[in-house]
């Protein structure tokens, strides 16, 4: 049990919407933070740091949506995104000459992992 203390005048469950939307945030800090390796900036220009933040939201939101995928698949009983994108990096492309290529073979995880994603590989 928790008490929420606030000077402002709101509902019981405003406050606890509110108490709520900030530990997403925070959970959202601690992914840029240990999963998306966010370290120290150390820029020299606004329009440098605008940059390398906006980078950032947009890995965040990536990640996050990887995240929500395999909860919903049910994916994440056995990976995590950093395993997922793991997997998926063993896939590769080879080029024979100008027009004839090959992909790898594709393993059963990986191929689960695409299947969530609704991607397809030919």
């Amino acid at each position: 049990m928790f008490v929420i203390i606030t000077n402002v005048d709101i509902s019981g469950e405003e406050a606890l919407r509110l108490y709520r939307d900030k530990e997403g945030v925070k959970k959202c800090f601690d992914s840029l933070k240990n999963n998306l390796a966010l370290k120290r900036l150390r820029v020299h220009s606004q329009e440098v740091l605008e940059g390398v933040l906006s980078l950032e939201f947009i890995a965040l939101i990536l990640y996050e949506y990887m995240r929500k995928v395999l909860r919903e698949t049910g994916l994440h009983t056995s990976l995590c995104v950093p395993e997922a994108l793991f997997e998926l990096r063993k896939i590769k492309k080879i080029r024979f000459g100008r027009k004839k290529r090959m992909i790898t073979e594709i393993s059963r995880n990986q191929r689960r992992i695409l299947q969530a994603f609704d991607i397809h590989i030919d």
